[in-house]
Formats: structure tokens, sequence, C-alpha cells
């Protein structure tokens, strides 16, 4: 993508091909590698410290990722002709890219005999615990479906468009420093942070439809908490639960299915053009209390 805006700013259509190659390769092997990624840290890190390692990682990244909020907006600003400063963005972006892979490669794994039998995708589905989680998994996938639309409420419904800023501060705020809390509460196991993850997803959806408008910003404060709650503790919980000799097989099979389920935000535009929005947000609340109530069955980790 960095290559493409520095050779093809001059012609549209190679600078729009070269883009979308870039986004499809990105895709491509994000896929290929986060098997083996997710493999890595269960052989690294004991089941009783993953909740803080997922917790400090999305902690430090928040913070990072607001710092490089500031330098998007000072290198937009320089005055390059187009694309060259989005060229800046994506090299700069390259340079991250390749220091996490640098670093990813000091990590010492731990050997294993390798396994000689072909991978069974259909072992997981024969636990009970895996099952629910994977039902829980798809619940809250589903859910997200009205995640995109606080913003388009707040905009076209309220009229906040001019302190749409300061709700996705307040998001991001609350994403990053709620991992403390998170982590601490997952000492005592991660089930726990998901119910309640999922118990603020409800109060948030809510919350958006009997709020005022001066205090809608809670809403994004709620959203960012759950969200950090939901990505801790169902990225923990599959890893803890699953027996190594299936950990790829199931890993492998919740993301796929969760990731069948990411285009759930088109479904909420077409029940928010179609039904509204408290229809919308009703809907959703449903589903996560739904998901709420499926994970107190799921087993604490052992």
């Amino acid at each position: 993508m960095a290559l493409s805006a520095f050779l093809f700013g001059e012609n549209p259509s190679l600078l729009l091909l070269g883009f979308l190659l870039g986004l499809l390769l990105n895709a491509l092997f994000t896929g290929v590698s986060s098997l083996p990624f997710w493999e890595v840290v269960a052989k690294t890190t004991p089941p009783n410290k993953r909740a803080q390692l997922f917790s400090a990682r999305n902690l430090v990244g928040g913070f990072l990722a607001f710092l490089a909020g500031f330098l998007v907006r000072e290198v937009l600003s320089l005055p390059l002709p187009f694309p060259l400063p989005y060229a800046l963005l994506f090299a700069l972006g390259a340079l991250a890219y390749g220091l996490g892979w640098y670093l990813f490669g000091l990590t010492e794994e731990p050997e294993e005999a390798p396994q000689e039998a072909r991978m069974d995708l259909r072992a997981p589905l024969r636990s009970p615990a895996f099952r629910r989680y994977l039902g829980v998994r798809l619940l809250l996938a589903l859910a997200g479906l009205a995640e995109p639309f606080y913003a388009v409420y707040a905009v076209r419904a309220l009229g906040q468009g001019k302190e749409l800023g300061l709700y996705l501060s307040l998001y991001a705020l609350a994403f990053t420093l709620s991992n403390l809390l998170w982590a601490r509460m997952a000492e005592r196991g991660s089930r726990g942070v998901l119910q309640v993850g999922a118990g603020l997803a409800v109060l948030a959806l809510l919350s958006a439809l009997l709020l005022p408008p001066g205090l809608f910003g809670l809403v994004f404060l709620l959203q960012g908490a759950y969200l950090a709650a939901l990505g801790l503790s169902t990225t923990t919980l599959l890893l803890n639960l699953a027996p190594p000799g299936e950990r790829s097989a199931a890993i492998g099979l919740a993301n796929t299915l969760a990731g069948l389920l990411a285009f759930s935000p088109v479904l909420g535009g077409y029940l928010a053009d179609r039904l509204g929005f408290p229809a919308l947000f009703l809907l959703a609340a449903l589903l996560y209390a739904l998901a709420l109530l499926l994970a107190k069955g799921l087993p604490e980790e052992g």
C-alpha cells in the first residue's frame, strides 16, 4: 500500500488497484498468521497470566494509538500533494509492523512433540463447554450489528454532530483504562469479566434510548468498557478452555465461525433504515442478554 501511494499517485486506477491488493494481502496473511500467533501465546504464557497479558497489551496499545492520532493529524497537515501524506502514514505503519514482527521473532517458543495425526476440526465440537462458548461468541458477534450506530444515532436523531470527537475520545479512554479493572477481575476468572461486559452492553444500548442528548457521552464510555471486557474475556477463555491437543482446531474453528458474522453491521444498517434505531438497539440488547445468560453455564478456567 505504501509503495502504491508513492509510485502511482498520478494514476488513480493503479493507485486503487495497489491499495485493494494491499488490503487483500493483509487480510489473507492476517488470517494465516493468527493461528500460530495464538498458539505461541498459549505456549509461552501461563493460563493465570494470559488475561494480564491481554490487558497490558490493550492498555499500552490504546495509549500508543491515542498518541498516534496526533501524529496522523500532523502528517496529514503537511504541505505535500496527494497521496504523499498517506504514503508516509502507510510507510510508518509498515515500519511499526516490521518492528512487531522482529520482536515476535525473539520469542522463545517451547518445543513440543510434532502431532502425527491430522487436525480434527470436529473434535472441539464434542466438548459441551466449547459448544457453549461458541454459542456465546456467535451471539456476541451478531449483537455487534449495532456497534457502529451509536455515533450515527447521536448525529441523526440527537443532533450531536459537534460532540462526535468528544464521544470518540471518551470511547478510547474507557477502552484503554478499563483494562486495569478487567485484569484484576480476570484473576478470579474470565467468565465473570465476560458476563459483566455483556451486562454493560445491555445497559449501554438501553441508555442510548433513554439518556438526554447532554448525557449521551456516557454511552460511549460504556461501549469502550464493555468492548474491552468482551475482547479480553473471550480470548482468554478460548485459550484456557481448549485442551492443548485441540487448541489449534478450537482457535481456528471459533475465529472462523465468529468471523462469518463480522458483516453483521451491514444487517444493522438495513434494520436501522427499515425499522429505526430503537428497534436496532433493542434487538442488540436482547442478543447481548442471551449471551449473558448462556455464559453463566461456562466452566471457569482451570
